[in-house]
């Protein structure tokens, strides 16, 4: 009883744990990394924006740089945004799936 009692409190545990961490890993990456590519979006775009918008206003005209900063602004903080929140979005999914994953089939095969 003992040994059966080990055996498939280790198996049980080590699939709830997987199939859990795989679930919460993925919900959590996707808000952390949704959060994080829109912060750092916005601020990027930001910079970037005012940096072009202030070169090209010198160049063209005030009122011409102000709507190209704007445009440009929009479109790096986009792309920025995507690509970082993507990333840390995967990282933060993986490593959370893993430790929340690791511990409830800790307890799961423990408890069965």
């Amino acid at each position: 009883g003992l040994v059966v009692g080990l055996v498939v409190g280790d198996v049980v545990g080590e699939v709830v744990g997987l199939v859990v961490g795989l679930v919460v890993g993925e919900v959590v990456g996707e808000v952390v990394g949704l959060v994080v590519g829109l912060v750092v979006g916005l601020v990027v775009g930001e910079v970037v924006g005012e940096v072009v918008g202030l070169v090209v206003g010198l160049v063209v005209g005030e009122v011409v740089g102000e709507v190209v900063g704007l445009v440009v602004g929009l479109v790096v903080g986009l792309v920025v945004g995507l690509v970082v929140g993507e990333v840390v979005g995967e990282v933060v999914g993986l490593v959370v799936g893993l430790v929340v994953g690791e511990v409830v089939g800790e307890v799961v095969g423990l408890v069965v």
